[in-house]
């Protein structure tokens, strides 16, 4: 090729690459948007996640309707050990056994984490949940084979033995996750869980509703549902939705009452 050649070319506007500062300039732009669309996939994994929960506490919260169609009654949180005696005078009437040491007693006493599973699966074979049986005069046996399933299809994977008590977690939970906590509505308005060796989980308590009022049972006549988000952890604040109670484990906790993260719902 002539110089000639390379002349015009060059003067025509033809260049034969980019200067080290355009390139400079492309690199930060893709940076940019990289970080853009990361953020945007985090938001939306996070989203899917919260929304998988809550679908699974919808689940439970229709197994808890059928247990009151089934029994007249939403089932006992175990934080009162009256309010258990009551609940099995009134639905097994002809069961004269001793109670406490028919459904283990001190593996449910103040833990309404375990008492959920129990209550909704019934009688259990090591991790094997059974129902209860249809005997009226020992619904708590567990030979019967016939005519008794769980009320709610837990899922075995996520279902764990800790402490001689059976627990059900969230999904893509792990061995520090925290499991899903049920209490039933008490005339107090709130309760705070017993006493647990476990991870604390008497850390969890049942929420107020502060946009009824400052002592209001959040979901009122109901039950409460808590899953402890994806940080795994409840937290112990109990002022719904105002995060001023909350601590740092608690805002993204969700619950049956809440459209998404306790976080979403603060004014």
């Amino acid at each position: 090729m002539r110089r000639n050649d390379c002349a015009d070319r060059s003067a025509s506007g033809v260049r034969a690459g980019f200067t080290l500062v355009e390139m400079l300039v492309v690199v930060v732009i893709i940076g940019i948007l990289a970080g853009l669309v990361t953020a945007v996939a985090m938001r939306v994994r996070v989203s899917a996640r919260v929304a998988e929960i809550k679908l699974e506490l919808s689940g439970i919260e229709q197994a808890l309707a059928l247990f009151k169609e089934k029994y007249g009654d939403y089932p006992p949180d175990c934080t009162n050990e009256q309010e258990v005696a009551r609940f099995i005078a009134a639905t097994w009437p002809r069961y004269t056994g001793d109670w406490k040491t028919a459904i283990g007693w001190t593996n449910l006493q103040n833990d309404p984490a375990a008492a959920m599973v129990f209550w909704l699966g019934g009688m259990r074979n090591g991790t094997e949940l059974l129902g209860f049986s249809p005997n009226p005069r020992n619904p708590f046996e567990t030979v019967t084979t016939g005519g008794r399933q769980p009320l709610f299809d837990f899922r075995p994977d996520r279902l764990r033995l800790v402490g001689n008590k059976l627990y059900y977690f969230q999904p893509n939970s792990n061995n520090d996750t925290e499991p899903y906590v049920y209490f039933k509505s008490g005339a107090s308005g709130y309760y705070v869980a017993g006493t647990s060796t476990v991870k604390n989980w008497s850390q969890c308590k049942a929420c107020r509703d502060l946009r009824i009022g400052p002592n209001a049972w959040a979901a009122p006549n109901k039950f409460q549902l808590r899953a402890p988000g994806l940080d795994g952890k409840h937290g112990s604040g109990i002022a719904f939705p105002d995060g001023t109670d909350y601590n740092e484990v608690q805002y993204d906790d969700v619950a049956n009452f809440s459209d998404g993260t306790f976080e979403d719902a603060i004014p």
